[in-house]
Order: structure tokens, then sequence, then C-alpha cells
């Protein structure tokens, strides 16, 4: 009996040592298994960051002004499947009119800001609606110093602003760095102007061509635009 005993305990200690053994190699095993899904999701969360924040610049154009745009898109969801957007865009554009007599001349000069939502799909192409603020100055210069010295140089400065509604239309490139081409039918909401025809001096065609270049100011809304883009951190 006391044999018996004497063996059942050595079976008993020989298992657990044994068991002791094979613990550590599972956790080994677990250890080894752990670096290779980090990468992966470190792989997965710097793509959707970088699909996220898009820089760009371009040219717009509208009825009478025509200049340069910045702007910045900030994608809600992954691209390059069908995604939500929000794009915001600076615009600053001029049209100028020197047919006047003499060294005189008019200049119309326009800026925006606008923040518009977008939808876009698969194929590059995107609809959206926005909201925001455009402002602007008709810049008037009566120089006719070089018929007499006595002749005085007259500057008038007229403002005017209004809000902006705006469709965006257009297609954009999925890739890292992407163009894009849009069209932006846009309606001013409360136009405001303080031009005064009487305040220009009746000189020659100065009048008629200052009033025309203001009437283009309330007429100067859509625009097109087409520019380059790209992905950043």
């Amino acid at each position: 009996m006391k044999k018996v005993l004497i063996s059942l305990m050595a079976l008993s200690s020989s298992g657990m040592a044994f068991a002791q053994q094979e613990e550590p190699v599972k956790t080994v095993e677990t250890a080894a298994e752990q670096p290779s899904e980090k990468p992966a999701r470190a792989e997965e969360a710097a793509e959707k960051k970088l699909d996220n924040h898009g820089l760009g610049f371009g040219l717009g154009s509208g009825p009478a002004t025509a200049g340069l745009q910045l702007y910045y898109d900030f994608n809600l969801n992954p691209r390059p499947k069908g995604f939500d957007q929000i794009h915001v865009f600076i615009y600053s554009g001029n049209a100028a009119e020197q047919s006047l007599s003499g060294n005189s001349e008019v200049e119309l000069t326009q800026k925006r800001l606008v923040a518009s939502y977008r939808r876009v799909w698969n194929s590059g192409w995107f609809v959206g609606a926005g909201l925001g603020f455009v402002g602007g100055e008709l810049n008037y210069k009566y120089d006719e110093t070089w018929l007499s010295s006595s002749n005085p140089i007259v500057k008038k400065t007229f403002n005017y602003s209004a809000g902006v509604l705006m469709a965006d239309l257009g297609w954009q490139g999925n890739d890292g760095y992407y163009f894009t081409v849009g069209f932006q039918p846009t309606a001013f909401l409360g136009f405001k102007g303080d031009y005064d025809e009487s305040k220009i001096p009746s000189v020659s065609n100065h009048r008629m061509k200052a009033s025309d270049l203001w009437g283009h100011a309330e007429e100067d809304k859509s625009l097109f635009n087409i520019g380059f883009g790209w992905y950043i951190e």
C-alpha cells in the first residue's frame, strides 16, 4: 500500500511539472500572434486619416469676374467608395474696364467664402448645396493729369455684400492627388450696395462704364471652376 501511494505522488508531481512547462509555450505563441494584427490596424487607421483632409487651388470664372480659388475638403467617411464631404472655398476675382478716356479706369472685385455639403459617388460625380457670404468693391479712378497737372485725381470706392445660396455640381478624382471640375449655380440673398452714379465725374463715358460694371456685381453669381488638390495627414 505504501508503495502504491508513493507511485501516485510521483505521477502527480510529474504531471504538475509538465503543466508548468506547457504554460510559457502558450504565452509565447499568444505574444507572437499579436504583432501581426497591430500593423494591419495601424495601416488601416493611417489610410482613413489620409482620406479625411484635402487641400486644393484652382481657377474660378463667373459672368463678370474671374480669379483664384482655394479650397479645403473634409471627408466624413473613407473613400474611394461613395462618401460624404464638407467643401469650403474662398474665391477672389476681379473685372476691369479700362476703355475710359485718359488713364482713368473702373474695376469690380469680388470675394466669396462658402461651405457646402456634398455626396460623392464611386464614379467621382458629386452633388451638394451650400451657404456663404459674398462681398466686393467697385473702384473708380479718374486721372487726367496727362492733359494738365492741375487736373485732380479722383478715386471712388463703392461696396456691396450679400448672402450666398449655392448648388454644387461636378466631378473629382479619387486618388491621393485629385482634379476637380465644378459648376455652382448661385443666388444672392439680401444684396446691398452703396453705388451712387452722381459721384462719378460726368466726363466722357465714365458714368456709363461704371454703372454697367456695377450692374454686373448683382449678376456675377454662378461660378465655373477647375482645381487640383491633394489629401494630407
